[in-house]
């Protein structure tokens, strides 16, 4: 898997809330960092960070990729995500941005993501 596969394979699943193959882009030891509206949070391993996105998004009861980027920034992997979400409060919009590094195999090994949080729309 080349970094900008697993890259590719994060948005894909990202934006059909299949959590196994966000998983399965994820080194099983990611260390993962995020920068969220209440603070800073790290995350130590796949499990962890995908259970960050699972809280973020499982229950929305909508659910819709609006605009994505891949990048490359001097050899790290660079993603943008915008959302429309609903979760109960009206419909909202989201966006991530992640700098990431991968190994030898393509998958993540470093996670670093900034979130604007849910924005009324």
């Amino acid at each position: 898997m080349t970094t900008f596969t697993a890259a590719g394979t994060v948005l894909d699943a990202l934006a059909v809330r299949d959590f196994a193959r966000l998983t399965d882009t994820l080194d099983p030891g990611v260390q993962g960092r995020a920068l969220l509206p209440p603070g800073h949070r790290d995350y130590d391993g796949a499990d962890a960070l995908v259970a960050a996105f699972r809280t973020w998004f499982g229950e929305a009861s909508s659910f819709e990729l609006v605009d994505a980027v891949v990048g490359d920034i001097s050899g790290r992997v660079h993603l943008r995500w915008r959302l429309r979400v609903e979760r109960g409060n009206g419909p909202e919009v989201i966006e991530q941005q992640v700098y990431a590094d991968c190994g030898p195999d393509g998958r993540i090994t470093r996670f670093d993501l900034l979130c604007s949080g849910f924005r009324p729309e």
